[in-house]
């Protein structure tokens, strides 16, 4: 008698509800992340109307140093992440992890302590001395606000993770108003409420996250051991995300120690530009993260190519930015006309950018091929930062370093791509379809015409509709994402 196979009703029902509960929790983090950008909409467009172009760049030094003072935990983080996505709250081992969270508070306090007093010693400018100065007393409410985070993320509760953030960015933004509506339109005001709500928000993150700090603790040793199995796990996570961070922002470092501080004030606000595209990206990358842990491995691959194909769509969406962002520019902030020449490359950065975030970063964490991907964008950063240093030297132009930054991080996105097609398989097209669609933003962008760049996207929008109907219609059904690829 022929047998046929039988299907595992309770594995297909297991994966239907991961991927159902990963869309739900994706869609709130990218609604709570649409309200984060209307307040980065107001840091972004609104500050620099009221900031001279000299205060404004030593706040964006302040902000851009800021993103890196999250490597003060070591790694404990996305170690915690990685050791426990997945889990159930009751089964973490709670004591275990209460006693290696104190340690870890502490750790993150006196590194900050000893920065302080090695401040004070060094010559720095007064500029640089009270940015680095309030950086480092930041350390200890930074780490408190990523451990509690982390455990959320953990956990599978991404809502409190999400809601926790734009809170943060919200009372930060009515601060920065406040500010700007009493005169007082320093650096050093922005910096200190800025500062303000940081400890604010990480009193508030530890009264939701109390379970995480109070009750029963395990012993000293049993805690140094969680720290120690926590950073040796995510070191490599957190210095690759760092290092991925920095690429494509290795531009403003070159400007900072090379160009005036208008001129770093200008780039950095074109940069800003891109930060408000892939908020969604990054949201939706931190999100989809747990989701992965929560299939089996060899389910892993199949959802690649369907992500991507999603993704392609919306980030094309997304470019669509760049008109209201000329327009802002042209009839608002005026005296920042300059970047024009040069805004657009540093918009299709996005494209490769949001890939990183929401689908290969998520991919090599779910391998677990950690020190791969640091080392990968340890490469990567250092030869960013040597092409934009070599390239400003040689040009002393804004809009060459904006392009080198643009051609060397779109070839290094490909190259991980490649690397990743060890563990999934895609259409031998899918890894240029990528490359021809930021070269024809490229293109419709150039001349720095509106009418032009809309009629060259209506018509590629149109062509993408056309050859991709059918993929376009399966995505909003249910068994596009539990067919086989």
């Amino acid at each position: 008698m022929k047998s046929y196979p039988v299907r595992n009703e309770v594995k297909d029902l297991e994966e239907r509800i991961t991927i159902k509960s990963g869309i739900r929790k994706m869609g709130f983090a990218i609604g709570t992340q649409a309200l984060i950008l209307v307040c980065s909409l107001v840091t972004s467009l609104v500050v620099p109307k009221y900031m001279q172009k000299e205060t404004y760049g030593y706040w964006q030094i302040y902000y851009f140093y800021l993103n890196y003072i999250n490597f003060i935990t070591f790694g404990y983080n996305d170690g915690t992440v990685l050791k426990y996505g997945g889990k159930k709250r009751e089964d973490l081992p709670i004591e275990r992890i209460r006693r290696g969270n104190l340690l870890m508070l502490l750790c993150s306090t006196m590194v900050a302590v000893c920065g302080i007093i090695l401040l004070q010693i060094l010559e720095l400018p007064v500029e640089n001395r009270i940015i680095f100065t309030t950086l480092f007393a930041s350390m200890p409410f930074v780490s408190i606000f990523n451990i509690i985070s982390s455990l959320f993320l953990a956990i599978n509760q991404q809502e409190k993770y999400n809601v926790l953030n734009f809170v943060n960015r919200f009372v930060a933004t009515v601060g920065y108003c406040v500010l700007l509506f009493v005169g007082m339109q320093g650096y050093i005001p922005m910096i200190g409420i800025d500062y303000a709500v940081r400890v604010l928000i990480a009193v508030a993150c530890a009264a939701v996250g109390i379970y995480f700090w109070k009750g029963k603790k395990s012993s000293w040793r049993e805690g140094w051991n969680e720290v120690r199995e926590n950073c040796g796990g995510g070191i490599f996570i957190t210095m690759g995300a760092l290092l991925a961070s920095f690429a494509p922002l290795a531009g403003r470092v070159v400007l900072e120690h090379n160009a005036t501080i208008e001129e770093y004030a200008l780039f950095s606000f074109a940069m800003s530009v891109l930060s408000l595209i892939v908020t969604f990206t990054n949201a939706a990358g931190v999100v989809f993260f747990p989701m992965l842990k929560k299939l089996d491995a060899k389910d892993m691959p199949k959802y690649y190519g369907k992500i991507k194909n999603v993704y392609n769509y919306l980030i094309y969406g997304a470019l669509l930015c760049y008109v209201p962002v000329v327009l802002v520019i042209r009839f608002y902030l005026t005296e920042y006309m300059g970047v024009l020449g040069y805004v657009y490359l540093l918009v299709a950065i996005c494209i490769p950018l949001g890939k990183m975030q929401i689908l290969i970063t998520p991919y090599m964490k779910a391998y677990r091929l950690e020190k791969e991907y640091f080392i990968a964008n340890l490469i990567s950063a250092a030869v960013i930062w040597v092409c934009d240093s070599l390239v400003y030297r040689l040009t002393s132009s804004t809009l060459f370093l904006a392009l080198t930054t643009f051609i060397v991080y779109e070839l290094w996105s490909l190259g991980f791509e490649l690397y990743l097609k060890k563990k999934i398989t895609l259409d031998k097209m899918e890894h240029w379809k990528e490359l021809v669609l930021a070269l024809y933003f490229v293109l419709i962008a150039f001349s720095g015409r509106l009418t032009v760049f809309v009629i060259g996207y209506c018509c590629g929008a149109a062509v993408l509709i056309v050859r991709n109907r059918k993929s376009l219609q399966k995505i909003f059904r249910r068994k596009y994402w539990l067919e086989e690829r």
